[in-house]
């Protein structure tokens, strides 16, 4: 009884993790898409954000304007 109670649980957690790895990918995909809907289109203005230049001081985006710029994203530290 205790061998067929063992072989119960773990056909059970075998099918509940191959579900798993199956269900996540699509998952990240949809959120991929999702994020992908809100991306600014190339080229559209800049958002008034607050940004910082490479001193730590705060940089209004008004300041760009009329100038080519490249935006760096990420973590500095």
């Amino acid at each position: 009884m205790r061998l067929i109670l063992v072989h119960m649980i773990s056909r059970v957690f075998f099918t509940v993790t191959i579900s798993a790895l199956f269900t996540l990918p699509v998952c990240a995909q949809q959120r991929r898409d999702q994020f992908a809907k809100n991306l600014p289109a190339v080229g559209a203005p800049l958002p008034n954000v607050e940004i910082f230049d490479d001193r730590g001081q705060v940089l209004p985006t008004e300041e760009l304007k009329g100038n080519y710029t490249v935006l760096v994203f990420g973590c500095m530290t």
